[in-house]
């Protein structure tokens, strides 16, 4: 993941949720204070030909994980679920956050055009058996884009 990928994301959150746009429609100055990094930082980032330092680089990609600018979370008495508000972003921004006694996860994937019903819902999985990054990732090679991963708690 690199400098590519932030560009990409940077365009998402900025771009307005308006008029056929997707995306956040946050300012760099909101970005910059959620991903706890200086604004002009960003600036530089979204200069083409600009080759920022690695160490930077890993900066704000560290605070993209953190910021969970990717992704909205909630809860109930007997589930969690995280769900990705921007699908086309890379999803090394997403870092996993099972809640405490999560026994199992499912992931919603989109279906293809054409489908008879928008999304999936998969197989539950057991969280002592598999990794729920693997699966996004497995899902991902396989065509599919994750929308939503839900948190089993058995309560």
């Amino acid at each position: 993941m690199g400098l590519t990928e932030v560009r990409a994301a940077l365009k998402f959150l900025q771009t307005p949720n308006e008029a056929g746009g997707f995306g956040l429609g946050l300012s760099r100055r909101e970005i910059a204070r959620r991903v706890g990094i200086n604004e002009s930082t960003l600036r530089g980032f979204e200069r083409e030909g600009a080759i920022p330092r690695a160490r930077t680089l890993e900066r704000v990609l560290r605070g993209f994980r953190e910021s969970d600018l990717f992704v909205q979370r909630s809860t109930n008495t007997r589930t969690a679920s995280e769900t990705f508000t921007a699908p086309d972003v890379s999803p090394d921004f997403y870092v996993p956050r099972p809640p405490p006694g999560a026994q199992a996860f499912r992931l919603i994937v989109k279906m293809p055009e054409g489908s008879s019903y928008p999304f999936a819902t998969l197989t539950p999985r057991s969280t002592a058996s598999f990794s729920v990054e693997d699966e996004i990732r497995r899902q991902r090679e396989a065509g599919f884009t994750v929308a939503r991963v839900i948190w089993d708690t058995g309560a």
